[in-house]
């Protein structure tokens, strides 16, 4: 009788869709960049854009802003408020010295105590009228405990300051943090190369040139004499 028949049939339940799939990830946009990177990488873009100069002074302006205020605090906000910082040198001088004035403090405010402050000494050189410069780099020593700032700010107050006072504040540095590393040199060496200039008539045409030590780009020593009798070009250069 079909009324009896009872066929049995597996029970089968439905599988409900994940709520929340898991996104698809490229294995090259999952790569995280550290700070450091971050910051390399803008200013290869920075430095790479062929923009106008004012439109990309503006444009990227925004960008280093971002990451500073991403990174306040860290080393990386700081060197990001630097690029601001130096960047006004192409500002009106009516306007230039009240913007940097403006953008110091605010570094200062937020930085004071990091030790990588010292960095802040080179835009001060050439941005702070020299007569206000000296009582703002004795501020920043005064605020700060690391030796590298400290030797930093006493490098920059030397090579601004005139006759025995100037004497006193390398032969301070030498005593003080001569050991310290400065770029590829030490600050003994830089405070010598200041007290010890080459004499004038050593530099006349004609003459052999004078000893240069320097580092080669395998990170090696390298003299000058080296390559006597061979010709030589010098191409001297300075990031002021």
């Amino acid at each position: 009788m079909l009324g009896s028949l009872l066929l049995a049939f597996p029970f089968v339940a439905a599988q409900a869709p994940p709520t929340n799939p898991a996104p698809v990830v490229d294995q090259a946009e999952a790569k995280v960049q550290t700070p450091a990177q971050e910051l390399a990488d803008l200013d290869q873009r920075y430095y790479g854009s062929e923009l106008a100069f004012d439109e990309k002074l503006k444009t990227f302006e925004i960008e280093y802003q971002k990451l500073a205020d991403k990174y306040q605090g860290q080393e990386t906000g700081l060197r990001a408020e630097l690029v601001m910082l130096q960047n006004c040198w192409y500002l009106d001088a009516a306007e230039r010295t009240g913007v940097a004035k403006g953008k110091v403090e605010h570094i200062l405010k937020l930085y004071a105590a990091s030790p990588f402050l010292g960095l802040i000494t080179k835009p001060i050189r050439y941005l702070i009228p020299k007569p206000e410069q000296d009582a703002l780099l004795q501020r920043i020593a005064n605020g700060n405990q690391h030796d590298a700032v400290k030797a930093a700010v006493l490098f920059a107050r030397a090579r601004a300051a005139k006759g025995e006072n100037r004497t006193k504040m390398f032969e301070l540095l030498t005593k003080k943090y001569g050991k310290l590393k400065h770029l590829y040199s030490s600050y003994a060496d830089l405070a010598h190369a200041h007290l010890n200039p080459h004499k004038a008539e050593d530099l006349k045409v004609g003459k052999a040139a004078p000893e240069i030590v320097g580092m080669g780009l395998d990170g090696k020593p390298m003299r000058l004499s080296d390559y006597r009798g061979k010709v030589v070009v010098l191409d001297f250069w300075g990031d002021w």
